[in-house]
């Protein structure tokens, strides 16, 4: 158990066993703490080397012969307190330049910016980015039963309160297929900020959703089988996306009656 922490802490496998077999030997030669580590000593030497520049183990002389002493066990939070110091130091640096790096990061004159994500966590990265515009969403979502359980679950658990939270208001043309996910996305439309359009499956069977935002447009799949998703940042293709969405949100008027 002693040797797993050390190893949590951040210590190879082989310098927790020597740091464990010096500090349980207290003031020892290098062969000692070989033969306690059941390392090799020529392993041992390189080992307690990176434990002294590290600062969990001192070198004592005695005469011409070195021996070491395991430092005590108070030092790694004190090590430790030193590192959070010194991350804490970075994000300070990092948070006071981060304005002008986002100045650069959102400069694109003309080339877009396009990022790949993948399986449950990816996918809720890049939902999380629909909302931070505070815009209407715009969605083609065909909303079939292949869908993953466990992004369903965190759709509905999270991303749709934390949206509505944020009163962002969504538009969606769904494809009406005859299956309990859409009789249920349909019967809580409306107290979810959620405007529905629905079409005709067996004219419009699309199967992956497009949701158009801000600058961006997002394709996802997220059907169990293949969970990846693309964001394309790009005035021109937004621009492009968005009249299609309104040319279709227009034209699905004249299913409503039959739904």
């Amino acid at each position: 158990m002693l040797l797993e922490n050390l190893i949590n802490y951040g210590l190879s496998d082989k310098e927790a066993k020597v740091y464990l077999a010096a500090l349980e030997l207290n003031e020892s030669s290098a062969q000692d703490i070989a033969k306690l580590a059941k390392i090799n000593r020529a392993t041992v030497y390189v080992i307690i080397e990176s434990l002294v520049r590290n600062g969990l183990i001192s070198i004592v002389r005695r005469g011409k012969k070195s021996m070491y002493l395991a430092a005590n066990p108070n030092k790694m939070i004190e090590l430790l307190e030193q590192q959070k110091a010194k991350i804490a130091a970075k994000v300070d640096e990092v948070r006071s330049v981060l304005p002008e790096l986002e100045t650069i990061y959102n400069y694109s004159p003309s080339k877009p910016r396009i990022r790949y994500f993948e399986g449950l966590a990816g996918l809720q990265e890049l939902y999380r980015d629909t909302l931070k515009t505070n815009q209407t969403i715009y969605s083609f979502d065909p909303v079939h039963e292949g869908m993953s359980k466990a992004l369903l679950k965190w759709l509905g658990e999270e991303y749709v309160p934390e949206r509505i939270k944020k009163e962002i208001d969504i538009k969606v043309i769904c494809p009406h297929f005859q299956q309990p996910s859409t009789a249920r996305f349909i019967e809580e439309s409306k107290k979810l900020r959620r405007e529905l359009r629905l079409v005709p499956a067996d004219k419009f069977p699309f199967t992956i959703e497009i949701e158009v935002y801000g600058s961006k447009v997002a394709i996802i799949s997220y059907d169990v089988k293949e969970m990846f998703g693309v964001i394309i940042e790009s005035e021109a293709v937004h621009k492009t996306m968005k009249c299609i969405f309104d040319l279709s949100w227009e034209g699905a008027t004249k299913y409503q009656e039959n739904n």
